[in-house]
């Protein structure tokens, strides 16, 4: 699978749930700086509750999604990733 990395450090994702199978991401292999780059995970929860999404750069977290919380959407602010709240899910 391919590893997005940005200043020289991967993005990672966790997907958390009790039966989560067929995972697959769609990550770019580089990118360039500055550009837009689309990080999509999808998952197969087999009926089951999703718990959450949380996307990584090395060690820090920059994008949560809770589906239970409200707003169910969190950014935490990460040197280098910028997020369209209004196109992520």
């Amino acid at each position: 699978m391919p590893r997005l990395y940005r200043r020289g450090r991967p993005v990672r994702s966790r997907c958390a749930s009790l039966a989560v199978k067929n995972i697959s991401m769609s990550l770019p292999d580089a990118v360039a700086q500055g550009s837009t780059v689309t990080l999509r995970c999808d998952y197969d929860l087999e009926g089951q509750q999703l718990y959450s999404i949380k996307w990584f750069r090395g060690e820090s977290e920059f994008y949560q999604y809770v589906p239970k919380e409200i707003p169910a959407s969190k950014v935490f602010d990460v040197d280098g990733v910028k997020i369209k709240v209004d196109v992520s899910v």
